[in-house]
């Protein structure tokens, strides 16, 4: 029987569990339950706006996994995968996102701060500028326009 996920991929419960064996997890570890519930739903929120390949295995279920796809091993749940990226995603809005990734949303192409200087790519998504790289590994394999590598 698919389960059907209303508004986020992962509990409190299985991102703690996921959490209990990373680093540099103390804001997580420190934030309340209703804050960290509100973090995996906005990740998840963002995680759904990216385009994938293959179609949603039920018409009618709410968020985008699970997926059937021809290149991928069918599955009616959540992959791992896609639990991992959430957690990662909803511990980096915790973090407060990052600089440069606000200021490529707010298109900026290139910056200074003294003998260091950054450009942005302009090849990436709108969307995609508000996820962070850890979670992006995760996501690429059922991206479209990627290939997957088991």
């Amino acid at each position: 029987m698919l389960v059907k996920y209303i508004d986020s991929y992962v509990t409190t419960e299985e991102a703690d569990s996921y959490f209990s064996n990373t680093l540099n997890t103390d804001i997580w570890d420190n934030t309340d339950t209703t804050t960290k519930e509100k973090a995996l739903k906005m990740a998840t929120r963002q995680i759904d706006r990216l385009p994938y390949a293959g179609r949603k295995l039920d018409l009618y279920q709410e968020l985008q996994f699970p997926r059937t796809t021809t290149n991928l091993p069918f599955s009616d749940g959540i992959p791992n995968a896609i639990i991992y990226a959430t957690c990662e995603q909803a511990l980096f809005l915790l973090q407060g996102g990052s600089k440069r990734q606000e200021l490529q949303k707010q298109g900026v192409k290139s910056y200074s701060i003294g003998d260091l200087s950054e450009t942005f790519s302009d090849n990436l998504s709108e969307e995609q500028k508000t996820i962070c790289p850890e979670a992006l590994f995760y996501l690429r394999r059922y991206m479209i326009g990627s290939v997957a590598i088991c």
